[in-house]
């Protein structure tokens, strides 16, 4: 499979010319590749579609285009991928490094003057191919932390160009060294209803031998990881089978990921589980309106009908071959149930919503809109508002939610309102909104708590500090914002005219290169996306 699938990509040429294209991958460093992530492991509300690679030496890591092309695609963001470039490939790929501290100086140049051009500081920059050529083995950059990264190192990507798919890069030789097989910690036992609705729960040690269940079905899980050689780091598993009395029974391959299935992550692991108790475990079974292409089998959706002994054994397999094989029996119980379904008619037609229609429910003056797949299974999402308090309960916050929903309340004329969401640990995100003819609109892609309130705060700018390159400044804004709320609108300007800067959203650090300040003062101006605003002037 991993023969053919590498077969298939290198087969793409974007024209004929390209037919004879003989090059294969280098790595994108130059030092010994050592992984903190793997492609497909499982993030927040994310798949991993790339492989990071450690930092190597202190004084920063050069990288290198991995294959002749050109560059396609430049990217500056506070958040995500940071400073990020991407260079299409005559075979077909795209290859992608994010998180740099810094760009080659000609990459440098287009963005800057891209920035000024605009005068702002997130581009998303597409270049033809006779912009920036690059060779193979081209220096582009150096590898870093900017963008949502806890530490240095390269995030690296190979994509279809076409597609867009992200694909394994250890499909490729980089060079990562790997002896280990993947391992399971944990069994977690689902009892389920036909409707998919969870009436118990049981985890096990990976050495139990059988359990038995008083249930008709069950849905099989497990928590495990990956390792590299040489790393203490807990990647994600390629391959996973799940075999019921020797038939297969689910299989899942994360060889590619499509960017527009990430929140899937949300049905394929126990969204209770990583929500309470920030424990992510995988779910070998398919709820119905998961449609992620990662799984490649599941029959009856992966749900195991309980009527004799079974046994189970669960096969997890990374791309270097290593395997591990865990068995479990399962044994009926005395008066085991038949629960095709919890409450309402025999069929379970009336439990909860149905995924694959709309809905539209309603508490005092307030609506919500759910598009058909917003939920995953037949459930009940329940809403309650109360005008008074301004406060929302939908459903609860361990229901997981694939879609964004359209929420609107009457009768709210302060053009400042925001909706807050709380989470488990009380923590609120601003996730935005707007106010149009006393009525509240907002897009939210989560369920839980919220509540609604004014938004009169503006950023704070605090100096932070001066090294001999670059001006360091604080700044943030009173409440994290999630969702479709943008981060904080930064200018800085000397003498009028727009200097660029770079800003860290994850640490609310932004960074001005002395070089590129020549004048009497700074000014910098902060807003939020209810315009509230702040200035800073700094004496240079």
């Amino acid at each position: 499979m991993i023969l053919c699938t590498v077969s298939i990509f290198y087969s793409i040429a974007q024209n004929n010319n390209d037919s004879l294209f003989s090059e294969t991958f280098i790595s994108p460093v130059k030092h010994k590749v050592r992984l903190t992530g793997s492609f497909g492991e499982l993030r927040k509300n994310h798949f991993h579609t790339g492989i990071d690679i450690k930092k190597f030496n202190p004084e920063g890591d050069s990288l290198y285009a991995v294959m002749s092309g050109y560059v396609s695609r430049l990217r500056m963001q506070s958040g995500s991928y940071g400073k990020s470039i991407y260079i299409t490939h005559p075979n077909g790929t795209t290859s992608v490094y994010a998180h740099l501290e810094e760009y080659e100086n000609n990459i440098q140049q287009k963005i800057q003057d891209k920035q000024k051009q605009l005068e702002t500081f997130e581009i998303d920059y597409y270049l033809p191919p006779d912009v920036i050529p690059v060779n193979q083995g081209d220096f582009i950059g150096i590898l870093g932390n900017t963008g949502r990264s806890s530490g240095p190192h390269l995030h690296f990507e190979i994509r279809n160009t076409k597609t867009e798919l992200a694909i394994n890069p250890q499909l490729y030789d980089f060079g990562i060294k790997d002896s280990k097989a993947p391992v399971l910690e944990k069994f977690i036992i689902h009892d389920l209803d036909s409707n998919f609705q969870i009436l118990k729960k049981t985890i096990l040690p990976s050495s139990t031998k059988s359990h038995t269940t008083k249930s008709k079905y069950i849905g099989i899980g497990f928590k495990g990881f990956d390792q590299m050689d040489g790393l203490s780091n807990k990647n994600g598993i390629a391959d996973i089978k799940v075999y019921v009395d020797n038939r297969l029974t689910y299989y899942a391959s994360y060889d590619t990921i499509s960017f527009y299935e990430m929140k899937y992550i949300n049905a394929i692991i126990d969204y209770e589980e990583k929500v309470v108790n920030n424990s992510t475990y995988y779910m070998c079974y398919q709820l119905p309106e998961n449609n992620s292409r990662n799984i490649k089998k599941a029959i009856q959706r992966g749900l195991i009908n309980i009527n004799e002994p079974i046994d189970i054994r669960i096969v997890l397999k990374d791309l270097s071959g290593n395997r591990n094989i865990y068995s479990l029996k399962i044994l009926p119980g005395k008066g085991i149930k038949d629960n095709r379904t919890v409450f309402g008619d025999k069929d379970g037609k009336d439990i909860g919503l149905d995924p694959k229609v709309a809905h539209t429910l309603r508490s005092q003056n307030a609506q919500i809109h759910l598009k058909p797949g917003t939920i995953y299974k037949r459930d009940r999402i329940e809403m309650k508002y109360n005008r008074v308090a301004k406060t929302l309960q939908v459903s609860s916050q361990s229901t997981p939610c694939q879609k964004y929903y359209d929420l609107q309340i009457s009768e709210i004329t302060d053009p400042k309102t925001c909706i807050y969401h709380k989470d488990i640990s009380g923590k609120s995100y601003n996730l935005g909104g707007t106010v149009v003819n006393d009525t509240f609109l907002c897009q939210i892609n989560r369920f839980g708590t919220f509540y609604l309130k004014p938004d009169r705060s503006p950023p704070t700018i605090s100096f932070a500090n001066k090294t001999d390159k670059k001006l360091k400044f604080w700044i943030k804004d009173d409440t994290s914002v999630a969702g479709k709320a943008p981060e904080v609108h930064i200018k800085c300007t000397v003498n009028g005219e727009w200097i660029p800067y770079y800003y860290k959203s994850m640490t609310h650090l932004m960074e001005i290169n002395l070089s590129d300040l020549s004048g009497s003062q700074l000014i910098i101006e902060v807003s939020d996306f209810k315009q509230n605003k702040k200035i800073l002037k700094y004496p240079l």
